[in-house]
């Protein structure tokens, strides 16, 4: 028998902070291991046959006192080994070249 495959959409949100305060905190987290490795976790979009590929994004919102929120990407620390490495891949183009890598700061003011 063959699987229906249906669109998924997950909404999740957390309160408004109102006037004054913090809006509210998602974790996204697997399990602890007592004995063996944690789980993985994995943010894709799907692939397209006759189409683009989507888009992922993380953004750190805006706000209007105070210096703007960090992002942080941290790989894992080990207490045996060397520590988790840290890749960024551009995506390959069958037709043309492969995607361009961007680190840059913005403009203050």
């Amino acid at each position: 028998m063959d699987q229906l495959h249906l669109p998924v959409v997950i909404w999740c949100c957390t309160s408004d902070a109102g006037s004054s305060g913090t809006s509210g905190f998602i974790l996204l987290s697997t399990g602890v291991a007592t004995q063996g490795n944690t789980g993985d976790v994995l943010i894709a979009t799907g692939d397209a046959s006759s189409g683009r590929g989507g888009s992922v994004q993380i953004v750190v919102g805006f706000g209007d006192s105070g210096s703007g929120g960090q992002l942080y990407l941290q790989s894992g620390n080990s207490a045996s080994s060397s520590g988790g490495d840290v890749f960024v891949t551009t995506g390959y183009g069958t037709s043309y070249s492969s995607g361009s890598l961007s680190i840059r700061t913005s403009n203050s003011g």
